[in-house]
């Protein structure tokens, strides 16, 4: 019994190394190893942020990003072991060191003696130092780099390659990704996809229809963008090739989204993938699965899923939350993920919730 498990194990480790050849992978639920309900626990965090955006865990700290349309401070850090808040930094305005918006790209810098993330707006990156930023109680930003282009504006996701190219999604018709050479000056853009036959009666929303979270994988070799209105998930190169796509069984062809100019959002359009969140080993993708009419409520009653693949494509757990939470981080040193759950109608403030993986 021992060495058929083992075997078992190293079969499983050499299908999740082994790269994956086709270009398109169908998903059925059925086809994940691992199908778990999880119970979640509310965190004692205090002070918390007005409005919690993103949630990130890098070694022993739990940075909370918050939205840019509140007035307290941009960046809240909290120690993970016992929740103490440590500090909170990042003011609003026009200033050098002031954003009137700012996104985390999830991208970070570790030594032996400082964490550091890169954040961007509409300018371009900046690389904040949180250990100092805490110590010294203001924001440390140690670099910075300007966008030379402004083509690709307004950016909604941008992610700093190792030779100062920039990969990303923006706000426009041109394309759902793009890639900036910062050398040349040149951008090349993925076209939208997948592709409907019924698109927006109105050009501009085409980039609505396309919405949902990218990321880029802890070495920079990959980049993964997920669709909220479809139930799929694309993998590229960091030079934006398509590697290949996870695309559900039953995901919608043709998402009635501005379609009909009387009932532009209906009520029972379906959002899916709100989140990711990559690591060395897995790709963890937040699937809140909702209608139009239930996003709406803005309460926690209902529930999400947590959808685990590797690198090759693998389908390997469906973790089933009892909140509906909207940005996702996990610690897999210690085997727990972390989300923001939407406040409930007593409580204006937003709630995190922490759930044991293993």
């Amino acid at each position: 019994m021992k060495t058929k498990t083992i075997i078992l194990f190293l079969l499983f480790i050499a299908a999740c190394n082994t790269g994956n050849k086709k270009e398109i992978i169908i998903i059925k639920e059925t086809d994940f190893q691992k199908d778990k309900m999880l119970i979640g626990e509310y965190l004692n965090i205090y002070p918390t942020p007005h409005c919690p955006e993103n949630i990130l865990i890098i070694d022993s700290l739990l940075i909370i990003k918050n939205g840019d349309m509140c007035n307290d401070d941009f960046f809240y850090i909290y120690n993970k072991n016992d929740n103490k808040f440590l500090n909170s930094f990042g003011k609003r305005g026009r200033g050098p060191k002031e954003f009137l918006s700012v996104k985390m790209s999830g991208q970070y810098v570790k030594n032996e003696n400082s964490i550091k993330i890169w954040v961007h707006n509409r300018t371009g990156f900046k690389l904040i130092n949180i250990t100092r930023s805490v110590e010294e109680n203001r924001i440390v930003i140690d670099d910075e780099i300007i966008y030379k282009s402004q083509e690709f504006h307004p950016v909604l996701d941008a992610f700093l390659l190792p030779n100062i190219n920039i990969i990303g999604k923006s706000l426009t018709r041109l394309g759902r990704l793009f890639y900036y050479d910062s050398n040349d000056n040149k951008i090349n853009w993925i076209e939208y996809f997948p592709k409907v036959t019924n698109p927006p009666f109105d050009e501009d929303m085409i980039v609505n229809l396309y919405i949902g979270p990218t990321s880029i994988s802890p070495d920079n070799s990959r980049i993964v963008s997920a669709l909220e209105l479809f139930k799929r998930i694309d993998v590229f190169s960091e030079k934006t090739d398509h590697l290949f796509s996870l695309v559900f069984d039953g995901s919608p062809e043709n998402p009635d989204f501005y379609v009909n100019p009387n009932n532009p959002i209906p009520n029972d359009l379906m959002h899916y993938y709100y989140d990711l969140f990559l690591t060395d080993k897995f790709i963890y993708a937040l699937n809140i699965n909702i209608s139009e009419a239930e996003i709406n409520k803005d309460l926690d009653s209902g529930y999400s899923e947590i959808h685990v693949f590797c690198w090759a494509g693998k389908p390997i757990a469906i973790y089933r939350l009892n909140h509906l939470i909207y940005s996702i981080t996990v610690d897999e040193n210690k085997g727990y993920l972390y989300g923001l759950l939407l406040p409930d109608e007593k409580e204006f403030y937003g709630k995190i919730g922490k759930f044991k993986l293993r």
